[in-house]
């Protein structure tokens, strides 16, 4: 999915009794027949990122080859630029409907359930304009790429946004004719969610999952009974670390600015586009993490509460509260967690001011 942005940032899982090293690649096996805590290990690259799948138990290697194969798929599948792809027929259907997969049944429902919910902060139908700013084909270590197009070229590409008149009956979608939609800010939370779902119909009962940065675990514990440990990267600092969330099974997925933008005459812009303005989003927010038990949801909540803002968001969590927990890192430096991670995260960098959300 070489055309999909990335929308995440790097989130290192750390193990209170080892380093789960995300570079390392090869699989490593004791005894499969006799110790449930053997270990098997891939590393591969798919959806523009390298993804890291672990697998604790007897059937990991066949387990982690059938998730490298599922999401190979569901790549090919996704990237609006292959003319074979579902989104690439979607897009170009021009009005008219296309059927899909199941895959991208969910992915959409339930991104369209989230635009209604958010006032339309989740749009997957800004493709256009992030092409127009660059941001599709941006090298992340190139800060000096991108374009910084003008108002009546933004204009343009907003009268082309048409996630609201999104159509879904039985296996079939449509959207209007010039609407181009993306899964970005979807799909490697979907991704996590299927790569869980298969290691678990393997008979694997503790693993992680970590697709270019989205985490998620599988088992309440890690096989030596304790819990997972998640660092959250600083976005202040991307060598350090923001704090530690203590986790059972659960997805941990972050949404930040400072990880892919471009700089031109002093000012930076960032990826994570206002659907309302056509801009990137300006709410006071450099990075929103959200924990809850789906990589989907969690994926397309982080990108939504980032372009709400803190007030906005806060105000979303507090009727939602039983779904999801979240960490906002503010612009002036402040951290606000949500009640329900009170004992689960703990601050590590210094510099910031944290606050509890009820």
């Amino acid at each position: 999915m070489k055309n999909i942005t990335l929308t995440k940032t790097l989130v290192l899982v750390l193990c209170l009794a080892m380093l789960l090293s995300l570079c390392a690649c090869g699989t490593r096996e004791e005894d499969p027949s006799t110790n449930d805590s053997s270990e098997a290990h891939k590393q591969f690259f798919a959806m523009d990122t390298i993804m890291t799948v672990t697998a604790y138990g007897k059937g990991g290697d066949e387990g982690i080859a059938q998730v490298v194969e599922e999401i190979t798929e569901m790549d090919n599948t996704l990237d609006p630029a292959v003319r074979e792809s579902e989104v690439f027929k979607i897009n170009n259907a021009r009005g008219g409907t296309t059927e899909v997969s199941d895959g991208i049944l969910t992915m959409l429902k339930q991104a369209k359930e989230i635009y209604d919910d958010t006032d339309g902060a989740l749009d997957l139908s800004t493709y256009p304009l992030s092409q127009l700013w660059g941001f599709i084909d941006l090298d992340v270590e190139n800060h000096e790429e991108g374009n910084v197009p003008s108002e009546e070229e933004i204009q343009e590409k907003l009268a082309l946004l048409g996630f609201d008149s999104l159509t879904i009956e039985d296996h079939t979608v449509s959207v209007p004719s010039g609407t181009e939609i993306s899964f970005g800010a979807v799909a490697k939370g979907y991704a996590s969610d299927t790569a869980v779902e298969t290691l678990r119909s393997k008979g694997i009962k503790s693993a992680i999952v970590s697709l270019g940065g989205n985490v998620q675990t599988l088992g309440d514990t890690k096989p030596d009974g304790s819990s997972w440990n998640v660092a959250v990267q600083d976005p202040n600092d991307p060598s350090g670390y923001l704090g530690l969330i203590q986790a059972g099974e659960t997805a941990i997925i972050t949404s930040g600015s400072y990880e892919r933008y471009f700089e031109k005459d002093g000012v930076r812009y960032h990826h994570i586009l206002d659907p309302k303005t056509g801009k990137p989003a300006d709410t006071g927010l450099v990075s929103v993490t959200i924990v809850c038990s789906s990589g989907l949801t969690a994926d397309a909540l982080s990108t939504a509460m980032f372009v709400l803002g803190p007030d906005k968001a806060t105000e979303y969590w507090r009727a939602h509260s039983d779904e999801f927990q979240m960490i906002m890192v503010t612009t002036d430096n402040r951290v606000l967690y949500t009640s329900g991670l009170n004992d689960k995260f703990t601050m590590m960098a210094e510099n910031y001011t944290a606050s509890e959300i009820s």
